[in-house]
């Protein structure tokens, strides 16, 4: 169940949670585990020390404007030219 928390009870939840690590809150005496959940991508991303400079490349690639359409890369794909 997804639960969503605003304005300054989000800033106070906030608070207690430090650099993505697991976190245990106590309310009312009943202790509460909090822990950031991660994406399995993000972990083959993070993994995978290839596909994390492909990806960074991506991405500094679409900053600098080098886009392509899809059919572009399926031409440059079947033309091995990547």
């Amino acid at each position: 169940m997804i639960k969503k928390i605003d304005g300054a009870n989000a800033e106070i939840f906030k608070s207690w949670l430090h650099d993505n690590k697991n976190t245990i809150i106590n309310v009312d005496g009943t202790h509460y585990l909090i822990q950031p959940i991660k994406s399995v991508i993000q972990e083959e991303i993070e993994g995978d020390l290839e596909l994390k400079m492909l990806i960074n490349q991506a991405k500094e690639n679409i900053a600098n404007g080098e886009i392509y359409t899809t059919q572009e890369i399926i031409d440059a794909i079947e033309n091995e030219d990547l």
